[in-house]
């Protein structure tokens, strides 16, 4: 059996053996709400859907990849919307 290698998809860490994991998927619908999944690495073993899912080496990284996540599924703001807002 082949070992596969991970490297995270936002900070570029390479997989140890000791680290924890984790797979998210993010899928963006049409209609909301857009729906964002994180299992462990070790959960997805063998599962199907791993090709499709993003490589996070932590929680740090996977609350960035959240983040990432929502801001392109949300619309850019319109010219001159921040007037007037509360700060």
């Amino acid at each position: 059996m082949e070992k596969r290698t991970y490297t995270c998809d936002v900070c570029g860490t390479d997989k140890k053996e000791t680290n924890h994991w984790f797979a998210v998927f993010v899928m963006a619908r049409v209609s909301p709400p857009p729906r964002i999944y994180v299992v462990s690495l070790q959960d997805l073993a063998g599962c199907r859907e791993e090709e499709a899912a993003k490589h996070v080496c932590g929680e740090q990284c996977v609350t960035k990849m959240i983040s990432q996540s929502l801001s392109a599924l949300l619309p850019a703001p319109m010219a001159g919307a921040s007037e007037g807002a509360p700060n």
